[in-house]
Order: C-alpha cells, then sequence, then structure tokens
C-alpha cells in the first residue's frame, strides 16, 4: 500500500534532491521523514571522486558571466552529461536572467555527524540575509539573486568594480555573497574568480584563504564611500573542532545582523553549482541534537513549538486520506463474518 500512496503523491514532492533545504530538515520535521546518514556519507565521497575528473573551462565561463553574454560552456569543453550546469547558450543582452541563474553552489540540511568531521570541515555562522553572485567588471559591480534576477549595480573598490579602481580595466571578479539590506553590507561567504584568474576547482581550505588574503590588500572595501557604494566583509571560518563550534555558538556575532544559520564546508569541496553534499546548512537550535554540542540557550529558544504545515506535511496528510480511503474501499469488497454461530456454507 505504501508504494501506492507513494505513487499517487510523487507529483507534489517539493523536491528531488536528497535532504533539500527547500524542505524541513528529516529529523526536526513534524512528520516522518525517511533518510539515511550513510547514503549522504557515500554521495560525499563520490561528488569528491567525481571533481577529480571534472573537466570544465572555468576561464571561459567566468569570462561569459563577466561579460554578460555569450555561452557558459565554453568552447572545447568536456563535461559529465550528469554534471547539473544551466550552460545553455546566451544571446548578447538578452535573457540576463537565465545566464546567472542557478550559478551558486547550495547546501543540503546535515542530517549526521560527518566522518573527520573535525579534520575536514570548517564552518561559517551566516547572516540573515540574501544570498548573490556579485561581479565586478567593466567599471561597475552587479548582484544578481539566486534565480539571475538583478538586483543592483553600483561602484566598488573591488578589481574591475568601478572606473576609478587601479589596475587593469579588463579585471573581473566572482563573488558569493549574502546581501544584508538593514545594514547595506555584502557578506562575502566563497570566492570564485579574482582579477580575472578563477578558482571554481580549487578547494573550499585554498579559496577562503584567498579570500580572506585579496580583501586584506584593499582594506577600503570593507568602508562605504562615494566610490565603494556598500561594505564588503569576509564571513570568519571556524574550526569544527567542539572547541571551536562551542565558542563559536557562544559568542557575540561577527556581524550586526541576526544569526540565519551555519554552513559547513568539506575542505576539499570545489566550487560546485548547485546542490552538493559537500556543503551543509543547520540552524542554530538543531546543533545540539545533530552535533552533540552547547549552544546559547537563546538559539534554543527559537526552535519552534510546533512545526509550521509546508508542502511534505499536506502531502503526508494526503496520503493517510487516500490509505483512510484504500482501506475502506478494501473493508468494503471484503464479505462480512457472520456473528453468533452461523456460518458460511
Amino acid at each position: 500500500m505504501d508504494d501506492l500512496l507513494d505513487s499517487l503523491s510523487s507529483d507534489l514532492r517539493v523536491s528531488t534532491d536528497a535532504n533539500s533545504t527547500a524542505a524541513q530538515h528529516p529529523r526536526f520535521a513534524s512528520y516522518k521523514v525517511k533518510y539515511s546518514a550513510s547514503s549522504q556519507s557515500e554521495r560525499r565521497r563520490e561528488f569528491i571522486e567525481k571533481q577529480k575528473q571534472r573537466r570544465f573551462d572555468f576561464q571561459q565561463h567566468a569570462r561569459n558571466l563577466a561579460d554578460g553574454f555569450g555561452s557558459c560552456t565554453g568552447s572545447g569543453t568536456k563535461r559529465d552529461p550528469e554534471e547539473k550546469m544551466d550552460c545553455s547558450v546566451q544571446k548578447p543582452r538578452r535573457n540576463t536572467d537565465r545566464l546567472y541563474r542557478n550559478q551558486l553552489m547550495l547546501s543540503e540540511w546535515l542530517v549526521e555527524y560527518p566522518e573527520q568531521f573535525e579534520e575536514d570541515w570548517v564552518m561559517k555562522l551566516c547572516p540573515i540575509g540574501k544570498r548573490c553572485l556579485v561581479i565586478s567588471s567593466k567599471g561597475s559591480t552587479k548582484a544578481y539573486a539566486r534565480n539571475g534576477y538583478h538586483m543592483a549595480t553600483f561602484s566598488s573598490l573591488l578589481p574591475g568594480g568601478s572606473k576609478g579602481v587601479e589596475g587593469k580595466f579588463s579585471d573581473y571578479c566572482l563573488l558569493d555573497c549574502i546581501y544584508s539590506e538593514l545594514h547595506k553590507v555584502y557578506h562575502v561567504l566563497d570566492l570564485m574568480c579574482w582579477k580575472s584568474h578563477p578558482i571554481f576547482d580549487s578547494e573550499a581550505d585554498f579559496r577562503f584563504y584567498w579570500l580572506d588574503a585579496k580583501l586584506e590588500e584593499i582594506p577600503e572595501v570593507k568602508e562605504a564611500s562615494e566610490e565603494n557604494r556598500y561594505r564588503f566583509l569576509p564571513l570568519p571560518r571556524y574550526p569544527c573542532s567542539a572547541q571551536g563550534l562551542t565558542a563559536a555558538m557562544n559568542s557575540p556575532l561577527p556581524f550586526e545582523a541576526e544569526l540565519d544559520g551555519l554552513l559547513f564546508f568539506h575542505k576539499r569541496a570545489h566550487y560546485h553549482q548547485g546542490v552538493t553534499p559537500l556543503v551543509g546548512w543547520l540552524k542554530a537550535y538543531m546543533v545540539p541534537e545533530i552535533l552533540r554540542l552547547d549552544v546559547h540557550p537563546g538559539y534554543l529558544e527559537q526552535r519552534p513549538a510546533k512545526h509550521e504545515t509546508g508542502l511534505k506535511d499536506k502531502l503526508e496528510a494526503n496520503k493517510s486520506r487516500t490509505r483512510g480511503r484504500v482501506e475502506a474501499q478494501q473493508e468494503a469488497r471484503t464479505p462480512r463474518r457472520k456473528s453468533g454461530s452461523e456460518m458460511d456454507v
């Protein structure tokens, strides 16, 4: 019967991605969700092996994003047919939303304590804000939402970000940011390209080091000015040791905005467009159960007393009603047993 119910409700699923953050965390949902910690670990190992074999023209891809037109595959590129990238041919200055859509690396729910967690992972605290792709190129800086929507154009002191910036006019940068509208800050989460040099295929540990080092070379980018309309502040990373995480979760936040959640990066993860098991996401109140660590009591108060009903809750309710109808139909077709001494003949 479960197979029949799953078939009837398959079209209502929120996402086909395992442990998708578009749905509730499987261990905190108000309905029973099947999940496998071993399958997430196995997919991590597969991702790490697959990225070693990946062949992609990142130089051309970065240039296309900076220029705002062209094919996102680049010429002479060999790609895995299963690779999830939005790389259809683009016409110049048209359909720009499609060109910039799905260019960010997205997380899964962290459903278990990862293998080699202290040695192989780092964590970043994320403020409440809007995730966006920031591109500085040809004397201006532009921000695009996850769906490719153009959010803003402004001047910045990033390489290529304004006409007054020193260096080559042809320089461009690609940054993964969280924009805090309230505080007018772009919190820099990750770096994909700096001064026309792409590092998509570099490991996360190096990307974060490079990001911090390059922003330190331009201290003015951290202050708002006429030539730098918004502040660009790197998000600090924390070791995933028990001591490091406990200190981070019981200390003042490194930004003005409120905490949204925690992103965990596998140190060997390349920058992958789309969802990857090498990046995990948790809300602060989930940390004690998933990672078995203490957090500030204020975060525990944020845990919903009763989880809100979402699409998947409705799905479970629909399955329950369908199960009731199926059982009722089966009961109607089954002959009633006679009571007392009466017997079927």
